[in-house]
């Protein structure tokens, strides 16, 4: 839902630059994910197995959209060779292309994370290269946003929490929503 309202600022800036359409994307996507995710786990014990597979999939689907978008607009932003930004370019393609056909194969974090962790190491480390050279603050607020994400991450897999009624899974989202506010403060850079 954050994602949501923060697509209209997002897209008064710099309209026409393909950067932040690509970090428009990437918010968009994020919206499927929460609204399949959260469907999925606050309905799934009410829907039959086809919907709860449907939502899991939409959910599993947004995210790796998200990070595909979040690696191109990392390249499109950075500040490397043309050359290069070519290679990086068909990279987050081809790897997005084959990350949709295994995750309709199998639909498990596991398979999320084989995918993700490498897009999002890629996108920080192009966006470091940047924040090294040039020391812009939309790369600045991506590598803040990465560590936060990466506490939220670390929250879920160890399913710190606060009991059952708020667990792991919870309190990982409630973080997560800081790191897409810092990637939406970089996007508007």
């Amino acid at each position: 839902m954050d994602s949501f309202f923060s697509l209209p600022a997002v897209g008064t800036k710099r309209s026409a630059d393909l950067t932040t359409h690509l970090m428009i994307a990437s918010f968009a996507s994020s919206i499927i994910a929460s609204f399949g995710g959260g469907t999925f786990h606050g309905f799934s014990k009410y829907l039959n197995s086809d919907w709860s597979f449907g939502l899991w999939l939409l959910a599993m689907m947004g995210i790796g959209l998200t990070g595909t978008f979040l690696l191109l607009a990392a390249v499109r932003a950075s500040d490397i060779s043309p050359m290069r930004r070519k290679v990086w370019w068909w990279v987050a393609l081809v790897s997005g292309g084959l990350f949709v056909v295994a995750i309709t194969r199998e639909t498990t974090l596991e398979v999320l994370g084989v995918y993700y962790g490498p897009v999002i190491g890629a996108a920080t480390w192009l966006h470091l290269l940047t924040w090294l050279k040039s020391k812009t603050k939309a790369s600045g607020y991506f590598l803040i946003g990465v560590v936060v994400a990466l506490i939220s991450g670390a929250v879920q897999k160890y399913n710190l929490g606060f009991g059952e009624n708020f667990n792991g899974n919870d309190l990982c989202h409630i973080i997560f929503m800081v790191s897409m506010y810092l990637f939406y403060r970089g996007a508007l850079e």
